[in-house]
């Protein structure tokens, strides 16, 4: 897929662009099944250490109805699930980000912010690492 001047733009601008209809939702529904998995604790190829637990339940203040709705963040999930690999060399996902930064790019990470209902704990907005654009 490759991105219009004015989606290149408003990414320019905005500093993220929704891209609606990318995945199809064989591939939608694929990610979210690997994804309860893993966030269930049952995925034994995924280090435990990958997987944030929201604070205020991991120090006892609060309880979450499941294992899932306890995870704050899943992060370098694909270094370890062909799932999450698979979708991280997904070509259309690739073209998208070569449209926005250029062919030479390389995968650094990945995360999963899972947003617990109730308990979520919530993030200022910030900015990790302005990129210059």
């Amino acid at each position: 897929m490759q991105l219009s001047q004015e989606q290149v733009s408003q990414f320019q601008e905005n500093g993220f662009l929704v891209v609606g209809g990318l995945l199809a939702d064989d591939e939608v529904n694929t990610l979210n099944a690997r994804a309860d998995l893993v966030a269930s604790g049952t995925a034994d190829h995924v280090p435990p250490a990958r997987l944030q637990v929201e604070a205020a339940v991991a120090e006892g203040k609060q309880n979450a109805e499941s294992r899932i709705d306890a995870l704050r963040k899943m992060s370098h999930v694909a270094f370890f699930d062909e799932v999450f690999e698979a979708h991280a060399r997904n070509a259309k996902v690739l073209d998208v980000i070569e449209s926005l930064l250029g062919p030479d790019i390389k995968f650094y990470q990945d995360q999963l912010f899972m947003k617990p209902p109730r308990i979520g704990s919530r993030q200022p907005y910030h900015q990790d690492a302005p990129l210059g654009f």
